[in-house]
């Protein structure tokens, strides 16, 4: 799984802006492990634990604005304010996003949600 979703990542990286599209649904199916179409907060959680794993690059198991790369939601992450996104606070952060893709709030994600953001 790991393996698939880090070639899932490392191909949106490449590609860039001009393929969202196409892009955001490689990226819907690689979270969808069950296959269902739906995305739950857990695989939506787990897709984003890689994600944070691979942003680590220094392995210290949390990540500096450097890492995170987002400046404006980093700052929204780091609610201890000590310069550093823990897991935790990362957790928080997808829980967050996932309600605000969640348009219906069914507690999952369609792929047109995920498109819609």
């Amino acid at each position: 799984m790991k393996n698939i979703v880090f070639t899932v990542l490392t191909w949106i990286l490449l590609t860039g802006p001009t393929f969202a599209n196409d892009r955001d649904a490689a990226a819907f199916e690689a979270i969808d492990t069950d296959k269902d179409g739906k995305v739950t907060l857990k695989e939506f959680q787990a897709f984003y634990k890689t994600v944070f794993q691979i942003k680590d690059k220094n392995g210290d198991g949390v990540l500096d604005e450097a890492e995170f790369n987002n400046p404006d939601a980093f700052d929204f992450a780091d609610k201890n304010k000590d310069g550093k996104i823990d897991p935790a606070e990362d957790r928080a952060l997808r829980a967050h996003h996932f309600r605000q893709l969640d348009a219906n709030r069914d507690g999952h994600l369609t792929l047109e949600e995920w498109l819609a953001d």
